[in-house]
């Protein structure tokens, strides 16, 4: 599991955010999502460097639409952001989970 995604888990599983429960790495259709709220059908996606490569934003696009189809609400953080301010990404999660 990458920096990112590990250090976020930490605060995630077994219920300890807001006693949701998450899963990670759960596939829908073709894709893998990075967690999954099923509670919430919603949708973390933690993003690096390679995101912002040319033609990236447009499959992330796609991926996101396919997802809204199947009444999945996605949120983007930059990895960055959990690494540096995981305080500051957790705030951010509550105030903006569906």
């Amino acid at each position: 599991m990458p920096p990112a995604e590990l250090a976020l888990w930490k605060k995630l599983k077994n219920k300890q955010f807001l006693g949701l429960k998450f899963r990670r790495q759960h596939g829908v259709g073709p894709f893998v999502l990075d967690f999954y709220c099923p509670q919430l059908t919603c949708a973390i996606e933690l993003d690096g460097e390679s995101h912002f490569e040319k033609g990236e934003q447009e499959r992330d696009a796609a991926r996101d639409a396919f997802l809204k189809r199947h009444k999945i609400t996605v949120i983007r953080i930059l990895n960055t952001d959990v690494l540096q301010n995981i305080e500051g990404t957790l705030t951010y999660l509550k105030n903006n989970l569906p």
